[in-house]
């Protein structure tokens, strides 16, 4: 499926493109941003610089500046996406993060 029409059988739909979404680098968006990436250009039959690009487009802050470390070449996609699966994708990271918030809340002062 690309992210501009869906075709099944000889029925064919034009849907209206879609806004990829932003990531910048919170391990608790990781899991949804990473689906819809993948579903809507990563699985995608085009050029593997052209998916390094997209996704370029769609980082801003931390995560952007982890990828514009690499220079955007087929083999480089590659070393981002692993990059950012060991970084952001691992469940020991994103629990590690929301201990972190549980105990600044704690020690923020009793609840009201």
């Amino acid at each position: 499926m690309s992210p501009f029409s869906y075709a099944s059988g000889h029925n064919q739909a034009f849907l209206p493109r879609l806004q990829l979404p932003k990531f910048g680098g919170r391990r608790q968006e990781w899991d949804t941003f990473w689906v819809i990436f993948k579903a809507n250009v990563d699985e995608q039959p085009i050029p593997t610089t052209i998916i390094f690009n997209y996704l370029l487009q769609a980082l801003v802050g931390e995560a952007r500046q982890t990828a514009a470390q690499f220079q955007v070449t087929e083999g480089n996609y590659q070393a981002v996406m692993d990059t950012f699966l060991r970084k952001y994708g691992r469940d020991s990271s994103i629990i590690e993060d929301l201990l972190a918030q549980l105990e600044t809340c704690i020690a923020g002062g009793p609840f009201h």
